[in-house]
């Protein structure tokens, strides 16, 4: 069933009732209908009125869905043989039906974000902590050596203040211990047994990571246990290749492996 359309009482079409270009453009056309004229007609009064309304013109408006120009309705409306309010109410339909066409929508959808977006953001914070861990590490490194700086110096030195921080390290990069703290501190403290103290130096110094954990005793028992190879008292005294086969050896027996290069078991 056809839906009648927007009419004032007299039967002329109501713009004010269109909400699109296109519903506009069809109002107009039944104006033009509602009027009895033809193209020529319009154009012929219209030009009695000093307008120009060519047939063209009009005949291209109105068979389209975009709104014609102003002035084009205002002659068009007039010609059709509307009153001033009449044009009004034409024109301020079309100036409410454009500026809803200009006007925002709202904000612009965010798009969802993409694996990449997510990768991207994943690797950019996994650089900014290792930044940290890295800042960190090198403090603890200059810390300990200023530490062995005031061993050269007062050998006597019984307090060892870096020993929570230099077990956490540890810890961080794989190798634990078997013993408390408590004694792990004592171990630490020179001239006892220094040796524990540049092993530790050295592994933090290393920028090693193991695959799984070895413990800091039996790397020890290891490395002072080589044949023909001294305790290092200070980590400058300890040789990078026995250390690594203290590691390994420690490793083979606590996780009951056959590895047998050294960079097999670091991360």
């Amino acid at each position: 069933m056809k839906v009648a359309e927007p009419t004032d009482s007299d039967g002329r079409p109501d713009p004010s009732a269109a909400g699109t270009a296109a519903e506009f453009v069809d109002a107009l056309r039944r104006l033009k209908n509602w009027s009895g004229m033809g193209f020529r007609r319009l154009e012929q009064r219209a030009a009695a009125t000093g307008q120009v309304l060519p047939r063209s013109t009009i005949t291209s408006a109105l068979h389209r869905n975009t709104l014609p120009r102003e002035d084009l309705i205002v002659a068009l409306v007039r010609a059709c043989g509307e009153d001033q309010d009449k044009v009004d109410r034409w024109v301020s339909a079309r100036r409410r039906i454009a500026a809803a066409q200009t006007a925002p929508s709202g904000p612009a959808p965010v798009p969802p974000a993409t694996p990449e977006d997510h990768r991207a953001t994943v690797t950019a914070l996994l650089i900014a902590l290792r930044a940290l861990i890295a800042d960190a590490q090198t403090a603890l490194r200059n810390a300990i050596r200023l530490y062995d700086e005031l061993v050269r110096i007062d050998p006597e030195e019984k307090r060892f203040p870096l020993a929570p921080a230099v077990s956490e390290s540890l810890d961080g990069i794989g190798v634990d211990f078997g013993v408390p703290e408590a004694d792990l501190r004592d171990r630490l403290i020179p001239p006892d047994c220094t040796s524990y103290f540049a092993l530790a130096h050295a592994l933090i110094q290393s920028g090693w990571r193991l695959n799984a954990p070895v413990n800091l005793d039996v790397i020890w028992w290891n490395y002072t246990r080589t044949p023909d190879v001294a305790a290092p008292r200070h980590v400058a005294e300890v040789r990078p290749d026995v250390l690594k086969a203290a590691i390994l050896q420690g490793y083979n027996a606590r996780h009951g492996t056959r590895v047998e290069e050294f960079e097999q078991i670091l991360k």
